[in-house]
């Protein structure tokens, strides 16, 4: 049994086959954690997460790129948080990858946002599933986001959702206790290999991220929780051990994360 740690299963694109699609990850033996991005896709999360009850959870949040900052309303959110279908709060954070010079509102903006999902978190003890995206070339959001938890120190579990941080970044946010997912895009890029090497195998968790970044061998198709395995199998290349050692560990640090059988 392998667990997705990270997918979208409410988005459209699975509209037209969604049943299908959870079939074959039931076929494959995984569970997923189906992640909001706003308000309506939070909720539909929640509403999967009660159909399948034996293979899929939910977590509730804003995404801090996606267009739901200016609508935020963390009201809205705790209410969310509050279903007992949701077993985290997220994915929320920093998102700087589009952004252009002086735009340091809308940065203040997903500050401030992101304080309220870990507010929200702290008060649910639910833990943080965390968007963090840099501009091109820079570790400039992680940085920022260094800074934000340890400034709020948050007592629940903080989860860095595909990262694609330096070394050193991986490092400082592995000394304030986080947990990193890793997703398709490690079977064919290169650019992960030095991070997945100084993070510990017990903080680490594999997801898909699904409908996007499919793995090798289906890249350029829609991505879906059947393929984690194929992370899971490089996961367990880079870090020259066997995937039954990998798979157990990754599923074991995402239950005791979330909480979830």
């Amino acid at each position: 049994m392998l667990i997705d740690a990270h997918s979208h299963l409410q988005l459209r694109e699975f509209d037209a086959d969604r049943a299908d699609v959870i079939g074959r990850m039931q076929v494959a033996g995984v569970k997923t954690i189906t992640v909001g991005v706003d308000d309506a896709t939070s909720r539909a999360a929640l509403t999967l997460a009660e159909k399948y009850p034996d293979c899929l959870w939910a977590t509730v949040g804003t995404h801090p790129a996606d267009g739901g900052l200016d609508n935020f309303n963390i009201e809205v959110l705790r209410e969310l948080a509050a279903h007992r279908e949701a077993v985290g709060i997220g994915e929320c954070g920093l998102d700087y990858y589009r952004l252009k010079s002086g735009e340091d509102a809308v940065k203040e903006k997903q500050k401030e946002v992101f304080r309220a999902h870990i507010a929200v978190a702290e008060e649910f003890k639910k833990p943080l599933m965390i968007h963090c995206r840099p501009t091109k070339g820079t570790d400039d959001a992680y940085e920022d986001l260094v800074v934000e938890l340890s400034n709020s120190k948050p007592h629940v579990p903080v989860v860095i959702h595909f990262f694609v941080g330096s070394v050193s970044v991986a490092e400082r946010l592995l000394a304030l206790g986080c947990y990193f997912t890793f997703g398709g895009v490690i079977t064919f890029a290169r650019d992960y290999d030095a991070a997945i090497a100084v993070i510990p195998l017990e903080r680490i968790m594999a997801e898909t991220d699904a409908p996007f970044v499919a793995p090798t061998p289906y890249r350029g198709k829609r991505n879906e929780p059947a393929y984690v395995g194929e992370t899971v199998k490089k996961l367990a290349e880079l870090k020259g051990i066997s995937f039954d050692e990998v798979a157990y560990s990754t599923v074991a640090t995402t239950r005791a994360v979330f909480g979830i059988d």
